[in-house]
């Protein structure tokens, strides 16, 4: 598995949405938060899906707690990557490219439950942020995917 890393920054364009948002006065609610990890398999296993769909929607609800969970950004013969965001936190991403010099022999996509948050929680993305923090506890400062295999 090729690995590269990425260095990706928006705290400054938070805390500047943050504030525009208060001097306009906007009614403002939680957003979703996807939590997931990226799966990697052999091009074989996903071989039909890849050759007939661009990219695969898959969604299935789960029948005790009617979670929705989906497949997203699916990346045949593509790689995983690392990025890194503020104060080092590492997660994973995936890409793959139109060369044919830069395909793997594997496929690469995101399995994520979205969780919706309601009063009186008011920070889903600080909460994503320290899922994502676990994570790196986990891996012990290696990457997070190759940390977990």
């Amino acid at each position: 598995m090729r690995m590269k890393s990425y260095q990706v920054s928006d705290e400054k364009a938070q805390a500047g949405l943050k504030e525009s948002v208060k001097i306009m006065v906007l009614k403002t609610q939680n957003g979703t938060v996807d939590v997931g990890v990226r799966v990697e398999v052999r091009d074989e296993i996903m071989k039909e899906l890849n050759e007939k769909l661009y990219e695969a929607k898959l969604v299935y609800y789960t029948p005790t707690f009617d979670d929705k969970v989906r497949v997203f950004c699916t990346n045949p013969s593509g790689e995983v990557a690392t990025e890194y965001y503020d104060n080092g936190l590492a997660v994973v991403n995936g890409h793959a490219y139109k060369s044919k010099d830069m395909k793997t022999k594997n496929t690469n996509f995101a399995l994520l439950v979205s969780k919706n948050f309601t009063e009186p929680f008011k920070s889903p993305i600080e909460y994503g942020k320290h899922i994502a923090q676990l994570g790196n506890m986990l891996s012990d400062g290696k990457n997070p995917a190759s940390a977990l295999w």
